[in-house]
């Protein structure tokens, strides 16, 4: 396969290998360790749950995504693997969910990396490198230096699955 040679080349490139990776099915599992619970601290878990229930990941429209940029991490594992695509494909264009999509892989960021270490070993290897060609993806465009450096980060943090 060429390199592609410019920007867009590499979203529309990235966009092909998500979608290869992921399947597009419709997801009617649990979505957020808290679906069904009417406590109002838990709005955005209710916002998620209503917006991605007997959802495709293709379905899930960019407003979603925009008003939830971190709403990924409130996921549980079937449902991350289920819709991490649509995070990932909003995120090529919009740079406040690619940020955050980084942060969300660099363990710089967090204290524990177990949860984040369970969701990534839990997607196929197709899935893996998909992500892990997105967060390269985002090492070459980003213009902050420190979100780079947690960028170049996330991408040595999930390269370490590839042999798992």
């Amino acid at each position: 396969m060429t390199q592609p040679t410019n920007k867009s080349e590499a979203v529309l490139a990235l966009r092909l290998q998500i979608t290869r990776a992921f399947p597009d099915f419709t997801f009617n599992g649990p979505i957020t360790g808290v679906d069904g619970l009417m406590n109002e601290e838990l709005d955005e878990e209710r916002a998620l749950y209503a917006a991605l229930r007997d959802k495709k990941w293709s379905e899930v429209s960019t407003s979603v995504i925009d008003n939830n940029p971190d709403g990924v991490v409130l996921l549980t594992e079937e449902a991350f693997a289920a819709f991490l695509p649509a995070w990932l494909d909003c995120a090529l264009t919009h740079e406040k969910v690619r940020e955050l999509m980084v942060y969300v892989f660099s363990p710089d960021v967090h204290k524990s990396t177990e949860r984040t270490d369970n969701r990534i070993g839990h997607l196929t290897s197709p899935q893996k490198e998909a992500l892990i060609a997105f967060l390269t993806y985002c090492l070459e465009v980003e213009s902050s230096k420190f979100v780079r450096e947690r960028a170049r980060s996330a991408v040595e943090y999930a390269a370490r699955f590839i042999a798992r």
